[in-house]
């Protein structure tokens, strides 16, 4: 019976020290030029739900996929503030060669890589099946395979 009691108390107290992150969703998704010819840029709002307030995320780096082209990694390298509430909206950007853009009518857009939250490292994976992107592009339309 002792062993039972302890091994609750310790279970409890393993998944409450724990900071769980949870990737409810992406909005906001833009494709722009950027000042090279070549080059283009997502950019988007990566929806956080965390397990506790006043968290502090000190790093992140996210591979990003879009219909199945890889595009890049974005990392973001500068501290947040404490977050006040258990939700957040963290702003992603990555930049990738025009060759490796496809876009569709369904967009598919996978994340995958990690955050560190308060010195710990947390995976994270995350895939968005309907993605609607906003475009902000000037799109040669002599060559119609990309779009």
């Amino acid at each position: 019976m002792k062993q039972i009691i302890l091994l609750i108390c310790i279970s409890t107290i393993l998944v409450g020290c724990n900071s769980q992150v949870k990737i409810q969703d992406i909005d906001k998704c833009q494709l722009r030029n950027t000042l090279k010819d070549d080059v283009f840029q997502l950019s988007f709002n990566l929806i956080v739900e965390l397990s506790k307030k006043n968290l502090i995320i000190n790093s992140a780096k996210i591979d990003i996929e879009m219909n199945g082209n890889y595009l890049g990694s974005s990392i973001l390298a500068a501290e947040t503030s404490p977050i006040q509430g258990t939700r957040y909206s963290l702003p992603v950007r990555v930049t990738f060669p025009k060759s490796n853009f496809k876009i569709s009518d369904i967009n598919k857009i996978l994340l995958d890589g990690h955050l560190e939250i308060n010195g710990k490292i947390h995976p994270i994976q995350f895939l968005k099946d309907n993605a609607q992107i906003s475009t902000f592009i000037s799109v040669d339309y002599s060559n119609t395979n990309q779009l």
